[in-house]
């Protein structure tokens, strides 16, 4: 008997910009499930910006009555504004009693010492419903575990474009050094600060590092 494929309902920001933007555009035509995307976001510095993520949660729920997924997968970063929003798409997701895989696509440490220190029973509350997550680093694992999350917790990374390793052979590269290429925006939850310092560690081996991005710490 061959299995019944999934129906998932991928929440992805609007966009062409950015790095889960990007992901998900890599990983299109990558699925063996029956995959859809809905758009979210993409509404920073609008007047009606409350309004616009009201429309959101409500084109969310339609998609819910309409398509029926039987998973749904929502990506926030742990800064304050995405794990609100994204949080309200988990419980909406959970009133429909869909299954629920959080990827956690982004982290800062002052939001997770707060959560820590003042928010963990109100974090249990909302991403304690998750059926699983995903991190991009054991440490937030480790985070997720301390703050009684009990759901499995998958380790994974990012990824890259096919289109941009077209005719790429490294056994054709000629190195004439050791070139390092930081390419993100330029500010300390990137790692721009730990780059410069492992760069630093390898002076002596002549490496050289080009920076391709900006931010505020440039």
């Amino acid at each position: 008997m061959v299995p019944r494929s999934f129906d998932v309902l991928i929440n992805v920001p609007r966009g062409r910009h950015g790095g889960v933007a990007n992901y998900y555009a890599g990983v299109r035509n990558k699925f063996d499930a029956d995959v859809r995307y809905n758009y979210t976001g993409g509404h920073s510095g609008r007047k009606l910006l409350a309004l616009c993520m009201v429309f959101d949660y409500i084109v969310f729920v339609a998609k819910l009555l309409w398509f029926r997924p039987d998973i749904v997968h929502v990506n926030p970063s742990l800064d304050m504004a995405s794990t609100y929003r994204e949080g309200v798409f988990l419980l909406l997701a959970k009133l429909f009693r869909r299954r629920v895989i959080v990827f956690w696509r982004g982290w800062e440490d002052s939001v997770a010492e707060r959560i820590t220190e003042r928010h963990q029973a109100a974090f249990r509350r909302v991403y304690g419903r998750a059926d699983a997550f995903i991190v991009l680093a054991r440490d937030f694992a480790g985070a997720l575990r301390s703050w009684g999350m009990e759901q499995p917790i998958y380790l994974e990374t990012t990824q890259v474009d096919d289109d941009l390793l077209a005719g790429f052979r490294i056994e054709e590269r000629v190195y004439a050094g050791r070139h390092i290429l930081y390419m993100a925006r330029v500010e300390a939850d990137k790692g721009i600060f730990e780059t410069l310092d492992a760069v630093a560690a390898l002076e002596r081996e002549g490496a050289e590092l080009v920076v391709a991005g900006s931010g505020p710490a440039l």
